[in-house]
């Protein structure tokens, strides 16, 4: 060894002698050692500040890939830079209140430091389990060192060990292995199936690790301090992540991740693992790679929707429809989803109602030519629905070509032992399901752009409407199948990404959403006033829906009354009971329109004139709200017989009627 080689340079020798190191990989495999050693020699006597950090490591052979045990580490920190992070948690733990408590508790320890921070995971208690929970790791996230044989992405960015490495050599063995089989059976258009990988022990690593857990808290202090934060594995990235948000710190940690999210081919990750991609980006507040993670999922969750439907229950199912595998959310998130996919799925409905629509030319927004007869029109509309309907049905030259392709792109997450062919999944599809896939807009965009010789009479007897036809579906092909991304993810998943402000609404306003925290989106929409504005103000709303006061008669003599969703047609001889629409927050999720009831010919009226009132099937009666007591004292109006006059306004007027009716009515009502 030469004398002026470091002790760096020296392992950075032997590891190439043992095993190949590219070229081009040595400054990574440079950081990766530097990153051991710092946290080896992690301690009071290489370190300077006003601060003591104290991280205790729980007994027992825990050992890091160089084979040196982890013990408790004690080192000095400058409070400026812990509060400088602008962390809540920091600056409570600093306080002159918790350092007192934490003086007693030491009694005496220590006092030569101005400030003590004991920074050991709790090991029991509600907030050890919180922690444990959000710090385990999905099984996802574990296995993603495989990414670096499939998808061929960097092993310093994927491959790195856990922090509890007793066997480090055995690993590396494995590892040279696979490299091995991954140049002779591994190919571009076929990959090597994810099943022919070894998996040695060292790569079963457990889902929460408390050696992890605490490497991670030694990261964050030293890259609060400035050091260089490696980040070697997904779940790596995970820990640090969380542990950031329990620190409230999350702006130290958000540019290295996202850095780790977007260094290709690893955006991977997003596809593959798509739930941890938005519960990261979630917790980092990361608005690019959460919008294209929550594409993902909220197409996912409602190319199923119908499904559902159809079968009356709704699963949660532990694959996606294309079998990749699920990871799981928080409730928020949860919701989150949910409210946006019910609204892509209505967007997907809406598209192919339109589609096959009496006039399709209006939803395209295709100007309507003067010299187009009605017959004229009846053929294109024929045209344009025979497209739609090819475009989920037939079949194309390239078809194989792209099934077969999108068949390698899922062997990313799925064995060859275990993967149903795409073509397969895609012919089970329904209509307004095959919508919200590729295949269905490549198709469309097909047949649109294209002469087809079954459609040679339309496309070329009207030129001009073809024209504007294919330029519409292009611009619908654009919006759904091509819309431009947040991060460059590769393009060649069977499902379309193309949400709209609709969807994205229910993210969070960090995210370029609308949730503002309150639940106020998450709510149903208003309906529109009858009259186009609210009658009245107040904490409800009231939209002027009622009874008209013109009877609309129809064909059987019924009277027919607009409920404000549909038409409702009444028997003759009925008497009705109407109540003023007021939408208001329930508990019930489909409150959709007005409180409009029909009773049976011997009614009841809820009012003060007195239960179980028998009212003549021609009287109709004015809504009283039924918690004001028009005789209380004070009362504006203590008779009944003043309402007339009253400035109030209840949404009908008075339906014609008899003195004699009325008075029977009261008669009976005081007997």
């Amino acid at each position: 060894m030469e004398e002026d080689q470091s002790p760096l340079d020296v392992a950075v020798g032997r590891m190439q002698q043992e095993f190949h190191v590219e070229e081009g990989e040595i400054p990574s495999f440079q950081r990766q050692e530097r990153d051991h050693q710092r946290l080896s020699d992690l301690s009071v006597d290489n370190t300077s500040g006003d601060t003591l950090v104290i991280v205790k490591f729980p007994k027992g052979d825990f050992v890091n890939c160089r084979g040196r045990q982890w013990t408790t580490k004690e080192f000095l920190m400058q409070s400026e830079q812990l509060l400088a992070t602008g962390s809540s948690v920091f600056a409570n733990l600093l306080s002159p209140r918790v350092q007192a408590q934490m003086r007693r508790r030491l009694d005496g320890e220590y006092e030569a430091h101005q400030y003590v921070l004991d920074l050991t995971p709790q090991v029991e208690g509600d907030e050890s389990a919180s922690e444990v929970a959000q710090l385990s790791l999905s099984h996802g996230v574990r296995e993603w060192w495989r990414s670096h044989y499939f998808l061929h992405i960097s092993k310093y960015l994927v491959a790195g060990h856990d922090d509890n490495c007793p066997y480090h050599l055995e690993a590396l063995i494995a590892d040279e292995e696979n490299q091995e089989r991954m140049k002779t059976k591994g190919t571009r258009t076929k990959p090597i199936d994810i099943d022919e990988l070894e998996n040695p022990r060292p790569r079963q690593i457990l889902d929460y690790c408390p050696i992890r857990h605490r490497a991670a808290i030694l990261r964050l202090l030293l890259a609060i301090r400035g050091d260089d934060l490696v980040l070697n594995s997904a779940s790596r990235v995970v820990t640090t992540a969380m542990v950031a948000k329990q620190f409230d710190c999350v702006n130290i940690v958000g540019g290295p991740v996202l850095s780790w999210f977007l260094a290709e081919p690893n955006e991977n990750f997003i596809d593959v693992n798509a739930e941890d991609a938005f519960k990261i980006s979630w917790t980092l507040e990361l608005q690019e790679t959460a919008r294209v993670a929550f594409r993902i999922l909220v197409t996912e969750r409602a190319i199923e929707i119908p499904t559902d439907r159809s079968e009356g229950v709704f699963r949660r199912r532990q694959e996606s429809m294309f079998q990749r595998p699920r990871g799981n959310l928080t409730d928020e998130q949860e919701t989150c989803v949910q409210h946006a996919a019910q609204k892509l799925i209505q967007r997907a409905e809406e598209l192919w109602a339109g589609l096959l629509s009496k006039n399709p030319r209006k939803y395209l927004g295709i100007s309507k030519s003067p010299t187009y007869s009605p017959a004229i029109w009846l053929q294109i509309r024929t045209y344009v629905s025979q497209v739609a309907e090819a475009a989920t049905t037939d079949a194309q030259s390239n078809d194989t070509f792209l099934f077969n392709l999108q068949d390698g792109n899922r062997a990313r997450f799925v064995s060859d032992a275990r993967i149903i062919a795409t073509r397969s999944i895609f012919e089970q599809l329904l209509p307004v399901q095959a919508v919200l896939t590729s295949f269905f807009w490549d198709r469309l965009s097909s047949y649109s752009s294209q002469r087809h010789l079954r459609w040679e009479a339309v496309t070329s007897a009207f030129p001009e409407f073809w024209d504007q036809f294919a330029a519409a579906i292009h611009k619908l092909y654009v919006k759904w199948a091509s819309p431009r991304l947040e991060v460059n993810i590769a393009r060649n998943g069977p499902l379309v990404l193309g949400l709209s402000d609709e969807e994205f609404k229910f993210l969070p306003l960090w995210a370029g959403g609308l949730d503002d925290g309150t639940g106020g989106v998450f709510q149903p929409e208003i309906p529109n006033a009858l009259h186009g504005f609210p009658i009245e103000p107040g904490p409800v709303f009231i939209t002027g829906e009622s009874i008209p006061d013109i009877d609309t008669s129809t064909e059987d003599g019924g009277t027919t009354i607009y409920t404000g969703t549909e038409t409702v047609t009444m028997t003759q001889g009925y008497s009705v009971q109407a109540t003023r629409s007021h939408t208001i927050k329930t508990d019930y999720d489909d409150v959709n329109h007005a409180a409009l009831a029909t009773t049976s010919r011997h009614s009841t009226l809820d009012s003060v004139v007195g239960a179980d009132a028998t009212v003549p099937r021609t009287v109709g009666a004015r809504h009283i709200d039924e918690d004001f007591d028009w005789t209380a004292t004070g009362s504006d109006c203590s008779d009944l017989s003043d309402l007339g006059g009253s400035d109030s306004d209840f949404g009908f007027e008075e339906i014609g009627h008899d003195d004699g009716d009325i008075e029977q009515a009261t008669n009976t009502t005081a007997s």
